[in-house]
């Protein structure tokens, strides 16, 4: 509860640049969900062709990226799945019928097994995607795990949607 408290307060604050901001919320969410080794802030286009990463968080070596894309066309089971469903909670992701579309392109080459990804939203319209990735292992995400999730993309949601 300390660190949604801490969040949520740092996210309130004008002082901290929208950067800062995103990266507290991957530090966080990597922190208060133990199985989430990255941690990444994902955009859609406005016409959800695509979704475009703001930040990405490896919070096993610390270090930060930005920039990689998804094409809806390369894996339209997700993107239907998560526009829809709000919560995709795929503990086997390389066999889960909605993640699979990912496993030759992403998972393998980032060596990740587990995916637990919520929806952001701003006025209602999804604008983004919350996404904690399992490395090296199969990690069963709890409903704790999903509830907590829930919390930090709610919070976000009102931050995430700046552009300065």
């Amino acid at each position: 509860m300390e660190a949604f408290i801490k969040l949520t307060s740092s996210l309130t604050n004008p002082a901290l640049t929208v950067d800062k901001k995103l990266k507290l919320i991957c530090e966080t969410t990597a922190e208060v969900i133990s199985g989430a080794d990255r941690v990444s802030l994902w955009t859609f286009e406005d016409d959800y062709s695509k979704i475009v990463s703001s930040v990405n968080y490896d919070n096993i070596d610390r270090i930060y990226s930005r920039g990689a894309e998804l094409r809806r066309k390369d894996f339209a089971e997700y993107f239907d799945a998560i526009i829809n469903n709000e919560v995709i909670m795929a503990s086997d992701a390389r066999t889960d019928p909605i993640t699979t579309c990912f496993t030759e392109l992403y998972f393998k080459p980032n060596n990740i097994f587990s995916l637990l990804d919520f929806i952001l939203h701003h006025d209602f319209k999804p604008i983004g995607v919350i996404c904690c990735e399992s490395v090296g292992r199969k990690y069963q995400w709890s409903d704790n795990d999903v509830q907590s999730l829930r919390r930090i993309a709610s919070a976000s949601s009102l931050y995430f949607h700046l552009d300065e």
